[in-house]
């Protein structure tokens, strides 16, 4: 009984074994594309199983496949491979490979069964802590065993959610900084730091509503306003020029006698104030942003629209005339905004409410001397493009 088990035995292996041996051979009927994506399903298969033999084997023959016109392996499957083997010597001279080597004119026929890098990753995923703690303990150079991490976690990246880019960013700032002169800083810093700074240049828009209160002689003739506009900011590191449009609503005080017209009392008064302004940011925060400014505004008052045609109101208008201003800005910084300031690099962009006081000193002369207290708040947002940092 004993020999008869025995024989049974070597039966089971010796059919096994020419199961898995037929299984990598070809018949002349197959394409070479055909050959190749055999071999990727049973190395996928492999893979799952873990049956690092198998895996070894039908690696061996699709990286004979690989020649000038066929791909049998890409490179990051021959890592993950490596990584899945804890054999993590190749892996630095594939890295430099990838960084040196010259896109090929030549076509090249890729494979048709694709599943392999989706498991691969998902392998190297379930086994990273175990394969990060192998490399931290290999007999390896510090340099070389950091590379390793930085590609490890670039070749799981889609897959793992726990890795942030300022993490990765963190790994590789420390490689470059550390390893000025290392061979493989430039793939370092090409392909896993994706470190930014902001623009010297920003950019803001915002709606605004608000009130206009008029001092001096202009308050014994004009009621407080309603108004509301849209404004511009062109900011340069901390200086902005603001272009705001401010078109404001208001009521006659009392009747206005000019020369051959008389501007009635409770006529409804039509105002304007356009404004150019530099101002300076002196605090800026992490929610708001201070900048007192001073400029240029140009002051009109005259009836509305519909009474200025009309021939005992056609030559009652005061102004344009340029005025100086000044006041205080106050943005509060809301949620991040996508695409403000452009849709093709990277930015950083937030909404703002702005609270904005101005102070608009008359130039109209005689018995319109005064100014006007302009008081609005806003919506909007600001922005500036982020430039990749390049680490030379």
């Amino acid at each position: 009984m004993k020999y008869l088990t025995f024989i049974l035995i070597l039966l089971g292996l010796s059919a096994y074994a020419q199961t898995d041996t037929t299984s990598l051979k070809f018949s002349e009927q197959e394409s070479k594309t055909e050959q190749i994506d055999r071999l990727r399903k049973h190395l996928t298969e492999a893979v799952v199983e873990e049956d690092f033999s198998k895996m070894a084997k039908i690696r061996m023959e699709l990286e004979n496949k690989n020649t000038l016109n066929y791909i049998g392996l890409y490179p990051y499957e021959q890592m993950a491979l490596d990584y899945l083997s804890f054999d993590f010597t190749q892996i630095p001279y594939m890295i430099l490979y990838l960084d040196t080597a010259k896109p090929m004119n030549q076509a090249i026929i890729q494979p048709t069964y694709f599943k392999l890098g989706e498991i691969l990753q998902q392998k190297l995923l379930e086994n990273r802590i175990k394969t990060i703690q192998t490399i931290r303990n290999a007999s390896l150079p510090e340099e070389e065993k950091k590379l390793l991490e930085i590609q490890h976690i670039l070749m799981v990246s889609n897959a793992d959610t726990n890795m942030t880019q300022d993490s990765l960013n963190t790994l590789s700032r420390d490689f470059v900084l550390t390893y000025p002169n290392s061979a493989y800083k430039s793939y370092v810093a090409t392909y896993a730091l994706y470190d930014y700074q902001p623009s010297k240049w920003g950019l803001g828009l915002d709606f605004f509503i608000g009130t206009n209160l008029f001092d001096g002689d202009l308050g014994n003739y004009f009621q407080t306003s309603f108004n509301f506009g849209i404004a511009f900011e062109i900011q340069y590191k901390k200086t902005t020029l603001y272009l705001r449009n401010n078109i404001g609503f208001s009521k006659t005080k009392t009747d206005i006698s000019f020369q051959e017209d008389v501007w009635e009392k409770n006529n409804t008064v039509l105002t304007f104030l356009p404004e150019a302004s530099l101002g300076y940011e002196v605090y800026h925060g992490k929610k708001i942003k201070v900048a007192p400014f001073g400029g240029i505004s140009s002051m009109n008052l005259s009836p509305t629209l519909d009474k200025s045609e009309e021939e005992e109101y056609d030559k009652i208008e005061l102004g344009f005339r340029s005025s100086p201003c000044i006041g205080l800005n106050l943005d509060i910084k809301l949620r991040e905004m996508y695409g403000f300031v452009t849709t093709r690099k990277a930015e950083k962009s937030y909404g703002i409410i702005k609270i904005r006081y101005s102070y608009h000193k008359s130039h109209l002369g005689g018995r319109f001397s005064g100014g006007i207290h302009n008081f609005t708040i806003g919506y909007g947002g600001f922005g500036r493009t982020q430039n990749r940092i390049i680490y030379d």
